[in-house]
């Protein structure tokens, strides 16, 4: 709800316009006006995924460009021109990974919902596409340096990336869709139940073993849980229920 009066707000000054149209705006303005943009574009896809809810911000509905590749120190209100983007790594890689994986976000899902049949081939491509320009962009140089910063834009920039590449092809991993497994390019053969079988999609509801990754011990009873680990109540009830179903299709099998 929140995240919601702030994009009605934003929208009231008038973010959701490029401010390289208005004369009037100096460069500090135009970039800042950008990067605020831009930041509540991401929270709104957050909070729809966390919601189930349509985006607030419609993709198409607006027309700011991203913020340009700079650091910090180069511009401020005294700046009279933009200055140019810079190659490499900035004070803005990490935003700059997150909204283009947003915005590439807003508009898979808005293809899906719009589109219905929006062809998993041209879903695979956009993906490609968009990993291909981070790849150009961000993506290219050496994490070896120490660069924590670095590390972390990389890493999670290749998680959501994997995150749309399940968006894509999870309806056909599931059987009520009424789709073959084979067309999956995973291809794999029938096996036994056992625990390379079990993480080789070797159940049918692809369900893991969420014990060996994250043990029911280490999260915390609620009678001795502080305020700020209430997250883990509905942690430890998912895990018991995918213990559960997991059990029933053993046995089933």
């Amino acid at each position: 709800m929140m995240a919601g009066i702030a994009i009605r707000m934003a929208q009231a000054l008038g973010l959701q316009r490029e401010g390289a149209h208005f004369k009037h705006l100096a460069p500090y303005e135009i970039e800042m006006r950008r990067r605020a943009w831009w930041a509540l574009c991401l929270i709104d896809v957050r909070a729809s995924e966390d919601q189930g809810t349509d985006y607030t911000i419609a993709y198409g509905s607006f027309d700011t460009k991203l913020p340009l590749n700079l650091n910090d120190a180069d511009f401020g209100p005294e700046t009279t021109e933009m200055p140019p983007a810079r190659e490499g790594l900035t004070d803005m890689t990490l935003p700059l990974v997150s909204y283009e994986t947003c915005d590439l976000t807003k508009e898979m899902m808005t293809r899906s919902v719009k589109d219905g049949a929006s062809s998993m081939e041209e879903q695979d491509c956009l993906l490609g596409e968009i990993y291909a320009k981070l790849g150009r962009g961000y993506l290219r140089y050496s994490v070896e340096s120490g660069n924590i910063a670095y590390w972390t834009t990389v890493v999670s920039t290749r998680l959501v990336m994997a995150k749309m590449t399940l968006l894509i092809y999870l309806p056909i991993l599931s059987p009520i869709h009424g789709h073959s497994r084979k067309a999956v390019r995973c291809r794999h053969r029938d096996r036994g139940v056992n625990p390379c079988a079990e993480r080789g999609a070797g159940l049918p509801s692809l369900v893991l073993d969420l014990s060996d990754l994250h043990p029911l011990w280490s999260i915390p009873a609620q009678s001795h849980m502080d305020k700020n680990l209430w997250v883990c109540i509905p942690l430890r009830k998912l895990m018991a229920k995918a213990r559960k179903h997991r059990d029933v299709e053993i046995e089933r099998l």
